[in-house]
């Protein structure tokens, strides 16, 4: 089968070698090379010891284990395959490739080939690639030579050991990789909608960014936070989103998030602060934000809003029904009073509608509001 799909892959007939490349009747000696020492004057052979070709021949799918199984059982013989990995001792980065050693079961001499990182595959000696293509120098245990920053595992070469071999690719695959990196930029101060976070990628860690973007929650935990995924400048790595799903007057965390093979990473969390959309017309337009629903009137003193309630809690009048008089004043409803009345500049004196007369209000000093009533010279509690 491995033969078959060479053979369909590289769209070659005849007798096949995939050491070799497509068998020439004509020229069966080969081209002469003047650079041989055993022989000068002969054929030429490829397959000597100090022999490179780095012009890549063919290729072999490493995402894929069948691709490197059918290549290496192509090979029709018995041998090994041998796993060999570089450390750079400055940046401490990692080179492998493989060698492939394998002695073909109708004889002739050993096909020795390589394959890069990515997949290409070239005819020759692995130490004549190291050097070659890296500038290193192999381990040479016949001149005695010890690179320690070198070394090569070997694996069987039939389907149980490229199984093994891939394995071993996948997990380095994964170990030179790493997370990647993403900041979160803060938003102008007094930025209003719509709103443009700006993220960024430090860092992909090695392996292409599979997805960026923002996460938005009211949770500082980031539970049930909102997903919103960017597209990443392919210059810069910067990216934005262009949201604005927010509730006036509550209050946010964001934070950009990427990710790449290994995993997922988050940047340093901000939060954002909605402003409310007041009505100008609203009897509270003009108090401030109190904390929760709880809002401060210069004048008229802490109450809260019920979202969707006409009804307000006064912190010291209790529950009221309030309506804009449309001139800056208000009246008020209270289940004992009735309606009152009173406008900045006159609080704390209060007009009671029910007896036309006016009450003045006194600071609180104990869990009920303390009137004085003009009508009837006298205290009032509610």
């Amino acid at each position: 089968f491995g033969v078959s799909q060479l053979l369909a892959e590289n769209n070659l007939s005849g007798v096949f070698d995939p050491g070799m490349g497509p068998y020439d009747p004509t020229y069966p000696g080969g081209p002469y090379d003047p650079y041989d020492p055993m022989n000068p004057g002969g054929p030429y052979d490829p397959w000597m010891p100090d022999y490179f070709d780095p012009i890549p021949f063919g290729y072999v799918d490493l995402m894929d284990p069948l691709s490197l199984e059918h290549w290496v059982s192509g090979l029709q013989g018995t041998g090994e395959v041998f796993y060999q990995e570089w450390v750079d001792p400055i940046t401490m980065g990692t080179v492998w490739a493989l060698s492939v050693e394998v002695n073909p079961w109708n004889g002739g001499s050993q096909i020795t080939q390589v394959i890069d990182m990515q997949g290409n595959v070239y005819n020759g000696h692995f130490g004549m690639y190291w050097q070659d293509m890296h500038g290193v120098q192999a381990d040479d245990f016949e001149m005695g030579f010890d690179n320690p920053d070198w070394t090569e595992t070997s694996y069987p070469a039939d389907p149980m050991g490229m199984s093994m071999l891939f394995a071993e690719i996948s997990s380095q695959g994964e170990a030179e990789a790493l997370l990647p990196i993403v900041k979160t930029f803060k938003l102008p101060k007094d930025v209003v909608a719509p709103y443009y976070f700006h993220g960024s990628v430090l860092t992909d860690g090695g392996a292409p960014m599979d997805e960026v973007g923002f996460l938005f929650s009211q949770n500082i935990g980031f539970q049930d936070a909102i997903r919103v995924v960017a597209n990443p400048d392919p210059f810069s790595q910067d990216f934005f989103v262009d949201y604005a799903e927010f509730e006036p007057g509550q209050t946010y965390y964001y934070r950009a998030f990427g990710r790449n093979r290994v995993g997922e990473t988050e940047g340093a969390l901000k939060k954002l602060k909605v402003p409310e959309r007041l009505d100008p017309n609203a009897w509270w337009s003009h108090s401030q934000p109190a904390g929760g629903e709880w809002r401060s009137s210069d004048w008229f003193g802490l109450f809260r809003l019920y979202p969707g309630v006409d009804w307000t809690f006064h912190a010291e009048l209790g529950w009221i029904y309030p309506s804009a008089d449309g001139k800056g004043g208000l009246w008020f409803w209270t289940e004992n009073e009735g309606w009152l009345w009173t406008q900045p500049g006159t609080w704390p004196y209060l007009w009671r509608h029910n007896s036309e007369s006016w009450l003045y209000h006194f600071e609180q000093q104990e869990s009920r509001a303390l009137f004085w009533d003009y009508q009837s010279q006298s205290y009032l509690r509610w």
